[in-house]
């Protein structure tokens, strides 16, 4: 495939995110509800802090879906909890398309393990569409003799005591 000049993949995924995103958004909104949106702007609530990633992506997609949709659409990040205050605000919303939440996985792969939520996660919310995908990543000072993570095990092993880790039967 031969993309033309100042185009990437990166901008061509990007772009199809996005179109994805705001068909979705306004099949969501206008089918499920069986009325258009009206004047009110949407929301999205953002798990985390202002800046965080799920606050960014959240911009994306509201950039986006103000453009398609001729609709303003705010983006409002909630931290706390490890997410669950921004769950039980989206859950105290009412349910009539102009709310949504944009978090990372961790609501319903960690945090009903960690904390005793008062929903239910795997009934409370239905996913609608996945932004994106991220690698956890593993790293190192340069310095550091390891250059890979079969290193990173026999230096461990080698310097036990004077290397801190967990947790300790990781390794």
């Amino acid at each position: 495939m031969t993309l033309p000049d100042k185009m990437t993949l990166n901008t061509v995924r990007r772009s199809l995110v996005r179109a994805a995103v705001a068909g979705l958004f306004a099949a969501s909104t206008s089918i499920a509800m069986g009325q258009p949106l009206g004047d009110r702007p949407i929301r999205i609530i953002a798990v985390g802090t202002p800046g965080a990633t799920a606050d960014i992506l959240a911009r994306v997609v509201a950039d986006s879906l103000t453009k398609s949709l001729g609709q303003p659409v705010v983006v409002e990040p909630k931290p706390g909890a490890g997410g669950a205050v921004a769950m039980e605000s989206f859950l105290r919303a009412p349910a009539d398309g102009h709310t949504y939440l944009l978090s990372i996985s961790s609501l319903v792969s960690e945090l009903p393990y960690t904390f005793k939520p008062k929903y239910d996660p795997f009934t409370a919310i239905r996913p609608l569409v996945e932004l994106g995908s991220m690698g956890a990543m593993l790293v190192g000072n340069v310095n550091l003799p390891p250059k890979n993570f079969q290193e990173l095990v026999a230096y461990v092993k080698a310097n036990k005591g004077r290397v801190n880790i967990n947790p300790p039967k990781l390794l």
